[in-house]
């Protein structure tokens, strides 16, 4: 699982669990003990009480239904998506079943004393519990997730790319296509095959949390690592953990074409980018080199300037 899946879960569930907390707080504490006092200091005290409520719990529910999605779509498993379904619809229940009663309380010149007031606290309180029954759900599908995840992780299915089912696709260094992205394997890691052309070589860098893996299949690649320069021929194998320096490229005038893995795999939205920038521009555009930083700014988590003079244990972190 790749970080940003693991940090989404643990926002979704954080803040699920801090809505459902605070909806469950109401329903047990709070509004009973108001409807102990007279029907007039109730409602009193559920106008100013509910609007400061509002501005809580609408962002966390909105923030745990973002989240808990945003990590199902990356891979973490469909009961991510199916508690944020359930924290996310507190939300349109409020406004299509809630709010009718809410606006009914705070009519302007409405009678606080009478038993219609009262009998709205009453209904308010009931629809209230359904957001809460909702948000308690949610919260308890997102620590059953976080407890299957930890102890028994979903066995992921064969991947099979036939020649066919994997287009090649067109980007600055040549060519490329996703033999297993990293969306299928929940972002644990991404295969890639590239064609690259022979003026193609990467300066020196350093991929800070991901580890490379290249297999040589057509080709000659010249790896550079601090002190020494390896060349790989076709059926060559190379590992580069993270936080190495290294360059590579066609070690002469003639294309080499790679297997690429990447792991974590988000490092493939690093290609998939380059490939629609020349969907757009071409490397002869004025503007080209400009548009092709600002991609390498957007994944610079991933990679960053390095020299092959630095130690792999203390790479250069500048930029």
């Amino acid at each position: 699982m790749s970080s940003l899946a693991s940090t989404l879960q643990f926002a979704a569930t954080l803040t699920g669990g801090l809505f459902a907390g605070a909806a469950l707080y109401i329903n047990a504490a709070e509004h009973p003990a108001r409807m102990s006092l007279v029907t007039r200091e109730t409602a009193r005290q559920w106008a100013p009480s509910y609007q400061r409520a509002t501005w809580l719990q609408a962002p966390l529910a909105l923030l745990s239904l973002t989240c808990g999605a945003s990590a199902w779509f990356l891979g973490a498993g469909l009961a991510w998506l199916v508690g944020a379904l359930f924290v996310g619809a507190v939300v349109p229940f409020t406004f299509l079943v809630i709010m009718p009663t809410n606006n009914d309380l705070l009519a302007p010149g409405r009678d606080l004393d009478s038993q219609e007031t009262r009998a709205l606290l009453v209904r308010w309180g009931r629809l209230h519990a359904v957001r809460t029954a909702l948000s308690v759900v949610g919260f308890a599908v997102y620590l059953f997730a976080l407890t299957f995840a930890s102890v028994s992780p979903t066995a992921a299915a064969p991947a099979v790319a036939l020649a066919d089912q994997a287009p090649w696709l067109t980007y600055d260094a040549g060519r490329l296509r996703i033999l297993e992205s990293s969306a299928s394997t929940g972002g644990r890691y991404s295969v890639l095959e590239l064609h690259e052309s022979p003026e193609y070589k990467t300066p020196p860098h350093i991929h800070p949390d991901m580890d490379e893996m290249f297999y040589v299949l057509e080709g000659t690649l010249e790896l550079r690592l601090p002190g020494k320069t390896q060349l790989l021929t076709a059926g060559s194998y190379a590992h580069i953990p993270r936080n190495t320096p290294h360059a590579q490229g066609s070690a002469d005038d003639k294309p080499v074409r790679l297997l690429v893995t990447v792991s974590p795999g988000e490092f493939e939205g690093f290609f998939t980018d380059r490939v629609e920038l020349m969907t757009k521009a071409s490397r002869e555009d004025a503007d080209f080199r400009q548009r092709y930083l600002q991609i390498v700014r957007k994944h610079s988590r991933w990679l960053q300037p390095a020299s092959l003079e630095s130690s792999p244990a203390e790479p250069r972190q500048d930029r």
